[in-house]
């Protein structure tokens, strides 16, 4: 059991500061959204905006471009730094995807065993679902390298596999699996939820993390 604890902590620990980083992000291209839409609404309150796309003529023509410009480069930058940030995550993501997309038979019937024949994930008021699991599921999705593996086989019924998108999961959902594996898993079966693929050797220099 001791063994266990140490080796929950670090696996969360970088699952967690995945799926952090993740959403940090995602909520700051949202607040630099709002800023820039904010900074276009005020210019245009302004008759900026108005004037730029109507046209002015003289020195005028000169000062509103730049006036504009000045008030929206802040926020247009940082979505520009998202975007690089995006593309280059989605590239690593697709570096560590596994070459087995699909678990084997044998890891089928050893996952769906180990669960007692039952779907391992949870309703929506944060209890196991009951139904029979018919087959398994990357808990890290795969297209975000998760690997395919017994560490992050999940069984699944057909109802949950409906409703389930492939996201990355939050280290709350992660743990609260873990602790429910203790419950029901065979003894001295490890309860670790979750693993990704490093990064090819192979890989360019830029894409490493």
């Amino acid at each position: 059991m001791p063994e266990q604890q140490v080796e929950l902590g670090g696996t969360m620990g970088e699952l967690g500061r995945i799926y952090w980083w993740r959403l940090a992000c995602r909520w700051t291209a949202v607040l630099a959204l709002v800023w820039l839409a904010s900074a276009m609404l005020a210019e245009l309150a302004q008759g900026r905006l108005g004037a730029v796309l109507a046209g002015s003529s003289g020195t005028q023509i000169a000062s509103e471009p730049a006036a504009l410009a000045a008030g929206m480069a802040a926020p247009a930058l940082m979505l520009a730094g998202l975007g690089i940030a995006a593309v280059k995550q989605r590239s690593r993501d697709r570096l560590r995807r596994d070459p087995r997309r699909q678990f084997s038979p044998e890891q089928c019937r050893e996952g769906l065993d180990r669960a007692g024949g039952i779907c391992e994930l949870e309703t929506a008021r944060g209890r196991r679902c009951t139904r029979a699991a018919t087959h398994g599921l990357h808990f890290y999705p795969w297209s975000g390298g998760g690997s395919t593996t017994m560490q992050n086989f999940v069984a699944v019924c057909a109802r949950c596999t409906r409703f389930r998108k492939p996201r990355f999961p939050s280290p709350r959902a992660q743990r609260r699996l873990e602790e429910r594996r203790r419950k029901y898993f065979p003894p001295g079966t490890a309860v670790l939820a979750g693993e990704r693929n490093p990064v090819s050797g192979r890989t360019p220099a830029w894409l490493r993390e």
